[in-house]
């Protein structure tokens, strides 16, 4: 980035962070920012040039129609000023302070779009629905709440002792690295109807004793979530008169094509890891409980971002409230139509 030090940072961002994080840090320069502050000298950039790029970028998503750029965009762009500036202080590359440290994010800008959690009779409904080994492959997202990369990084010699251990993460390009935390070393607990489902998968697959747990057709290597959504989708999309997909329709089908509503949308890979978050919760097992579930490191993770219904207790004391109020409401009735039974006696 901005000329000193460029390829270093490059490959410091792969040696040190994932690589979904490396893509995206590519991505915000090459759509954002290189064409702003690509012939910048690192050492002369000041806060105020941190800022008015972080303006000029945020003012151009105001003007254009159907801008995809959100809060949470702008605030991985300042992240990726702050760490630029972070590496080229500790290399010597420049002194003082963080650059983007005192720059702050641009108000006007759409928030990101609301997540979704798959319900557990969501989970179900597709499992019941979809072939195999897709309906496995929903069964242990939507029971483990296991990420994409660890998804595909599961084999059978991880899977022992009633847990699945992970030990790697592969992205859908192939890219290998460490599971994301050191917490997400800590073995993913089988529930025994997911146990039963694996050992049905296990039996369909030959009994294997090594390999991955899912694996494409023919090649044999880690199955690709991407493609797997071309059997996924159709299916769940189905139209609900006559049960085909979407494609099969035209002019000669004879009725025009109406989503079959009884089955569930689909939200993303990423919702059956809030869901099984949201699940738990609405199970009444603590907070703590399911921050070891999905091996965050910090539980506010796990309640800010996964947690997608209001908590039970909540709903109870609005209850509470309710009853009371309806209590209140009948007493002050009856008081004004003892007030009003009395005026009309006098």
């Amino acid at each position: 980035m901005i000329k000193v030090g460029q390829i270093r940072l490059t490959e410091s961002v792969k040696a040190h962070k994932r690589a979904n994080t490396h893509k995206g840090y590519e991505e915000i320069w090459r759509i954002h920012l290189s064409t702003l502050c690509g012939d910048s000298v690192l050492r002369r950039v000041r806060t105020c040039d941190v800022q008015q790029w972080l303006d000029i970028v945020a003012a151009s998503a105001r003007t254009k129609v159907g801008a995809v750029l959100t809060k949470t965009s702008l605030q991985r762009a300042k992240s990726f000023f702050s760490g630029s500036f972070a590496y080229a202080i500790s290399q010597g590359f420049m002194d003082g302070v963080n650059r983007a440290g005192s720059t702050h994010i641009p108000t006007g800008l759409r928030d990101s779009e609301e997540t979704f959690a798959h319900s557990l009779e969501d989970i179900i409904k597709m499992i019941l629905v979809l072939p195999e080994p897709h309906s496995t492959l929903i069964a242990v997202a939507g029971f483990t709440g296991a990420r994409r990369g660890e998804i595909r990084g599961m084999d059978w010699p991880g899977y022992r002792n009633g847990a699945i251990y992970v030990s790697r993460c592969i992205c859908e390009d192939g890219t290998i690295t460490k599971v994301k935390t050191k917490a997400s070393k800590d073995g993913i607990p089988v529930a025994p109807v997911l146990a039963a489902i694996l050992e049905r998968h296990w039996r369909r697959l030959g009994s294997p004793s090594s390999g991955p747990i899912f694996s494409g057709v023919r090649c044999g290597k880690p199955v690709s979530l991407n493609n797997a959504l071309r059997i996924i989708k159709p299916i769940l999309n189905r139209c609900g008169v006559c049960l085909e997909p979407e494609s099969k329709h035209s002019e000669e089908t004879g009725h025009k094509y109406e989503r079959d509503a009884s089955l569930p949308k689909w939200r993303g890979w990423h919702a059956f890891r809030r869901g099984v978050a949201t699940n738990l919760h609405d199970l009444s097992v603590d907070d703590k409980t399911i921050q070891a579930v999905l091996r965050h490191s910090d539980v506010a993770v796990t309640q800010r971002c996964y947690i997608k219904s209001f908590p039970k207790q909540a709903v109870a004391a609005m209850g509470v409230l309710n009853e009371k109020a309806k209590s209140m409401f009948a007493e002050c009735a009856l008081q004004d139509a003892e007030s009003a039974a009395g005026a009309a006696n006098k």
